[in-house]
């Protein structure tokens, strides 16, 4: 049945429960809705799975007072807990749901239809569930909601364009109180320190025509300044004594040289380590220096591929001469670098794998993986990935298994499959002597044992790291004591 209309009468006192399915990161998306909400008077509750397949008596226990859901969605495989929690919902709660998120946003029409929610609402959420709550309170329409897909004369109607939030200053801090942030510290295995994952941005500059990132959050970088990141990062360390951070930033400060360099200074002090992702078009010598001296461990560089044609494909903006000079700053320098490469696009030749092959050797990076192109939506490429045979899951749950096709199943590419192994285990193996050499020359093992066991065969690395578990252990639980 269409709802056209929520039902849910005049309530000042309206509850709002957002969930966030099973994921290791923070839920840092409803944790900033919520803190909007609250701040305009909103009774917000956060629920936070960290496990899949939760009984259905807790969904039920978790969702009892709410009148009003927000589920957040992304096209991985949490989707499919996503949408097993909504069909609890739907079947066992009379509040009104609204899916949000990246899948949602990718896909309005069908996980309306689909599921026959009251609302999907697009891009950034958090004025948009604001006004929403605010309608369902005051029982208006959502006519004047943007950024909205709803029912309207027993069709998808969509309300119109929202503009993104330009301004991060006019959004509050998380509402790390609404959760438990014990379940996201985990103890990190190379520095022994209490760690977390952090996102401190939104949007990216570039257009990487195999990227989400535009279609949700746009082309306009916005983040919070390096005072108010540093700011949360000492909130962390003090509550729950966090001295290690994983920034999950597509680009950290936008690529601004000036504002990396602040946030340097301003941390230079604290003995915190860190490792960010990062462009190699924005490394600079001065930067990555500035890095070094201020903890950070490790940094993650989205190469892709050693071809210039398939660089141009993927609207890189980069070339083999910029990633190269990229990878020869950060070894001079002494951080680890993990150069993260992808095979299987459309069009792609055996000879742009070994020019892939050829680059990785060049830049000797301490760590190199091979992945095969999974064609997740958004960006350009997922529609040149359809017109070269790939089926759109008819589905939604089917979304959530897209990386599980043994990503060797789908090959896009004319790359026979038994190529692309034997270059995965020459590019992979590369991480080995190059971690040792990197090891002794800046007297930096702390990454080296991580990085041979995850390059090493699961049967081999898998015992090792029982063996590692078992010996480790009690420094393990002291740590997490303190």
């Amino acid at each position: 049945m269409v709802k056209e209309k929520h039902n849910i009468k005049h309530n000042p006192n309206l509850n709002i429960t957002l969930i966030h399915p099973f994921t290791i990161v923070p839920p840092f998306g409803i944790m900033s809705i919520a803190s909007v909400l609250e701040k305009n008077g909103f009774n917000v509750k956060i629920v936070a799975y960290n496990k899949e397949k939760i009984p259905v008596k807790q969904i039920l226990t978790d969702i009892k007072d709410a009148n009003l859901i927000g589920i957040s969605t992304y096209t991985m495989p949490m989707l499919k807990e996503a949408v097993r929690i909504t069909r609890i919902i739907k079947k066992y709660s009379n509040a009104l749901l609204v899916w949000g998120g990246v899948h949602a946003t990718l896909f309005p029409h069908k996980s309306l239809q689909e599921f026959n929610l009251e609302c999907v609402a697009i891009n950034e959420g958090d004025f948009t569930m604001l006004d929403i709550a605010k309608a369902v309170r005051d029982n208006k329409s959502f006519d004047k909601v943007k950024g909205i897909y709803v029912w309207k004369n027993k069709k998808v109607h969509f309300t119109g364009v929202r503009e993104p939030i330009f301004d991060m200053k006019l959004l509050p801090k998380y509402a790390w109180h609404l959760i438990d942030p014990r379940k996201y510290i985990s103890i990190n295995l190379i520095t022994r320190r209490k760690s977390i994952l952090l996102v401190e941005s939104r949007g990216c500059p570039y257009n990487c025509s195999f990227c989400y990132v535009n279609n949700m959050f746009g082309r306009k970088w916005r983040g919070r300044s390096p005072k108010e990141v540093v700011e949360e990062m000492d909130f962390l360390n003090r509550k729950f004594k966090i001295s290690h951070f994983d920034f999950l930033d597509d680009l950290p400060f936008g690529g601004s040289k000036s504002e990396m360099i602040t946030f340097c200074n301003l941390i230079k002090n604290k003995n915190y380590t860190w490792t960010c992702d990062y462009r190699v078009n924005c490394a600079d010598f001065e930067v990555l220096k500035a890095m070094k001296q201020c903890g950070c461990k490790y940094i993650y560089y989205g190469v892709e591929s050693g071809s210039p044609k398939i660089l141009k494909l993927l609207r890189k903006a980069t070339t083999p001469k910029m990633i190269i000079r990229a990878f020869d700053l950060t070894n001079k320098v002494g951080i680890n670098s993990m150069a993260g490469f992808i095979c299987g696009f459309p069009d792609e030749t055996i000879a742009d794998l070994k020019l892939t092959y050829k680059l990785a050797k060049r830049i000797k990076a301490t760590k190199t993986r091979l992945a095969k192109y999974v064609p997740y939506p958004g960006g350009d490429l997922y529609q040149l990935a359809v017109q070269r045979g790939f089926k759109i899951p008819s589905k939604t749950i089917d979304f959530a298994y897209m990386g599980d096709y043994k990503a060797g199943n789908l090959n896009l590419s004319s790359i026979p499959d038994r190529v692309f192994e034997k270059y995965k285990k020459k590019i992979e193996y590369m991480t080995i002597p190059n971690s040792i050499k990197f090891a002794f020359k800046h007297n930096e093992f702390i990454f080296l044992p991580y990085f041979i066991l995850d390059t090493l065969p699961a049967s081999i690395s898998q015992k090792l790291i029982t063996l590692i578990k078992v010996f480790t252990w009690p420094i393990k639980f002291l740590l997490k004591k303190k």
